[in-house]
């Protein structure tokens, strides 16, 4: 008897191709996501290849545009039963992993039971026809994979890695035995056809087959390769495709008289709804709030996060677009999982909404343009900014298209945008709407903030200032102080742009300081790397009395002690915890290797004789003593967390650090020195290591933010004022944040 196998989920038909290639006996459908074969074309450059040999080749029928979790809906009424489904690593995205693990599995553990409640209506037998899936690392703990299956009266009759023969398990056909509970040994299969010989053109490229992306697989040798739902256009790299520890998992029916369909017979699904015990779904047992979510989750029981078909009930293009977190509810991972699934669905059901119904005012739009066929493919982000693109009028930067979309202000096709990562296609319309009128976003009313204005000096790009500081009472002569808040990405000296923090603060000040006053200077006493965020003081007055202000300010010794927290790697030594002085190096400060400097200019660098080679096994002097922080830093140790995940424990510690260092690459400095000190800055971009061997969830909230900031500022005026200005550290500086995120996920942490 010929086996009838259904593939579901083949991206790139790669699978399929080289499931064919292996047994050609066997009768197979092969099925994708993707609404086209136009579609697989764009999204997958071997798919036109994989898809003629399919068809032309081996006769292989291809369905487009076919739902894991609707194969009733999504499949061909044409369509037979089949001995055997298979799905291979089934994944609807990490847009949920930031805001809480528990939610992201509750994701999958719902794709998992709707995945198999909708293959059992398509098998053969089903006393006797099999379901597979293919999942890598622990998504079969996480997802629950053992309870999807139980809730589908489903036992596991094989496992096997990937690199197996997968003839061992593809043509067994003998029911499972079961002892106590437990699931013996499966019988070896009778009569398994040997695989046909590996042709030449076989193989796929190398590295989808020699183990690179964390797992081999037995049909590498045939042309599979596994890819992730963004094809070509997927910008991540290897560690985003890793497929390690990768397991086939194969079920079998064990009660065939059960009703599978759980419906009237008519595809009734009221039969779901439990209004005893609220709306739950008796697939997954996810609980919602009324009636008409709980309808809507099982039209779309698992919405991925790249939208690759169309809805079949409006006929509206979804395209396809990664939706990011700021597309996503806040959510606090504390909260029941329940809630917060049933928040997802319905921020999915919003999203889709606004996909079908939104309107685009047309008196609005302020620039339109049509993508044009170099541009095809191209994500949003990245096309409205380019120069021969008619909305890099508006938009110049990655930042000011990010701002737009979140503000809706940005319209596809008439449609607002939902994320800036979307991908466009040839003949596309995009539109910019005006930022003066309040526009409706995600069922919410927003006020369009964004800094597209006519003139760049209007724009502030988040700083802000945080106090003043007045010398009157000292002499009237001498200027007042500011203290300003910048973010990370704005440079503090200049006036050759009106992004730079001077020239912000200036227009900071002239509308709240110095009111009616057109003539305003204003000089950057702080030069914090333009890499850190933190706080900067300023020396404002008005031009005709600034040469002034200087001397005044000059003669009365003006001191700036800057205290930067941070979070490092490791556990620091038990002394830090009093305080210690760190003298600081003499060749911290970075010449570059290509940057021509005279003798003279050389020798002020390095502070060294020229020629002397910069010792970068120079030690590091730490004591308790006190030092001038003028040439030394002081670190205390604040707080610290470990935990201790799969056997391997990760220490990160909370510490301040004061100096009064005036250069203008402070911040490279300090992390100089804590790298030299064995204790690096998280984030650090020369240590990604140590990233690397952070707890998932950790790198999923960080991604490349660096770990540290100024939050306190202190002005010292010889012995006359000592103002300190301080503002709360960022959350990801402190340990106690992590602490509090990572007993959310069961980590065994301890503090110091």
């Amino acid at each position: 008897m010929v086996l009838r196998i259904l593939t579901i989920g083949d991206g790139d038909l790669s699978f399929s191709l080289a499931l064919k290639r292996a047994y050609p006996h066997i009768d197979l459908t092969a099925s994708t996501l993707v609404e086209s074969s136009a579609e697989l074309t764009r999204t997958y450059s071997n798919a036109a290849v994989n898809e003629t040999e399919l068809q032309n080749t081996w006769g292989v029928p291809i369905l487009f545009n076919v739902d894991a979790t609707r194969l009733d809906k999504t499949l061909e009424s044409s369509c037979s039963k089949y001995g055997l489904i298979m799905f291979n690593h089934p994944h609807l995205g990490d847009s949920t992993l930031g805001i809480s693990e528990k939610l992201h599995a509750q994701r999958h553990y719902s794709l998992l039971c709707h995945y198999f409640h909708s293959a059992k209506k398509f098998l053969t037998d089903q006393s006797c026809g099999r379901i597979h899936v293919c999942l890598c690392g622990t998504q079969p703990t996480t997802w629950n994979l053992d309870m999807a299956a139980k809730r589908n009266g489903l036992n596991l009759i094989s496992q096997e890695g990937t690199e197996t023969p997968i003839e061992s398990w593809l043509f067994h056909t003998g029911k499972v035995i079961q002892d106590g509970g437990l699931i013996s040994p499966s019988p070896e299969p009778e009569h398994a056809p040997a695989p046909a010989p590996v042709q030449k053109h076989y193989p796929c490229p190398r590295r989808y087959r020699n183990g690179k992306l964390g797992s081999k697989h037995y049909l590498g040798k045939y042309g599979y390769r596994h890819r992730r739902t963004g094809g070509d256009l997927f910008c991540g790299n290897d560690n985003d495709m890793s497929v390690h520890q990768s397991i086939n998992y194969i079920f079998e029916c064990h009660d065939a008289e059960r009703d599978l369909a759980d419906d009237d017979g008519n595809g009734n699904e009221d039969a779901h709804l439990m209004e005893a015990n609220g709306f739950v779904c008796e697939i997954c047992e996810i609980e919602f709030d009324d009636e008409w979510l709980l309808k809507r989750h099982l039209d779309y029981p698992a919405v991925p996060d790249i939208l690759t078909s169309r809805c079949s009930e409006t006929g509206k293009s979804l395209s396809s677009c990664d939706r990011s977190q700021s597309s996503l509810p806040s959510k606090d991972p504390s909260r029941e999982d329940t809630e917060d699934i049933t928040t997802w669905n319905s921020s999915c059901d919003q999203i889709h909404n606004d996909c079908h119904h939104g309107s685009l005012d047309r008196s609005l739009i302020l620039i339109e343009g049509k993508v044009d066929g170099k541009f095809d493919s191209t994500r949003i982000k990245w096309l409205c900014r380019q120069k021969d693109f008619s909305l890099s009028k508006y938009i110049t930067s990655k930042k000011q298209c990010v701002d737009a979309i979140s503000q809706g202000r940005i319209y596809v096709n008439g449609v607002v945008a939902l994320d800036s990562g979307r991908i466009v296609r040839e003949d596309d319309v995009i539109t910019l709407i005006d930022a003066t009128t309040s526009h409706h976003h995600h069922g919410e009313q927003i006020k369009s903030a964004l800094s597209i204005p006519t003139s760049a000096a209007t724009e502030n790009l988040g700083c802000r200032v945080v106090e003043e500081i007045s010398l009157q009472m000292v002499h009237q002569s001498l200027p007042r102080f500011v203290v300003v808040y910048k973010p990370v990405g704005i440079r503090v000296v200049g006036s050759f742009s009106p992004q730079t923090l001077e020239m912000i603060t200036k227009r900071l000040v002239k509308g709240q300081l110095f009111a009616g006053m057109e003539n305003i200077s204003c000089t950057a006493l702080s030069k914090l790397d333009t890499g850190c965020a933190g706080l900067c003081v300023f020396l404002v007055d008005s031009k005709e009395d600034m040469k002034e202000s200087n001397v005044q300010v000059e003669s009365y010794d003006v001191q700036i002690t800057y205290k930067f927290t941070a979070l490092v790697y490791g556990r620091v030594p038990e002394e830090w915890r009093h305080g210690v002085y760190v003298k600081l190096p003499r060749n911290t400060a970075r010449v570059w290797k290509r940057q021509k400097l005279h003798d003279k200019d050389l020798n002020e660098v390095l502070d060294c004789d020229v020629g002397k080679v910069i010792d970068n096994d120079e030690k590091i002097e730490i004591t308790p003593q006190a030092l001038d922080l003028d040439s030394s830093i002081f670190i205390m140790s604040k707080d610290s967390y470990s935990s201790c995940d799969n056997n391997d424990i990760t220490s990160l510690d909370t510490i301040e650090i004061s100096s009064r260092y005036g250069s203008g690459k402070v911040v490279n400095t300090i992390s100089f020195i804590l790298r030299k000190m064995g204790y690096p800055v998280v984030n650090d971009r020369f240590c990604k290591r140590e990233f690397a061997m952070l707890p998932r969830r950790m790198r999923n909230i960080l991604k490349q933010k660096i770990c540290i900031g100024c939050y306190s500022v202190c002005l010292h005026l010889q012995n006359i004022v000592h103002k300190e200005v301080k503002i709360e550290p960022h959350r990801r500086t402190q340990a106690s944040f992590w602490r509090q995120v990572m007993s959310n996920t069961g980590d065994s942490s301890v503090q110091k």
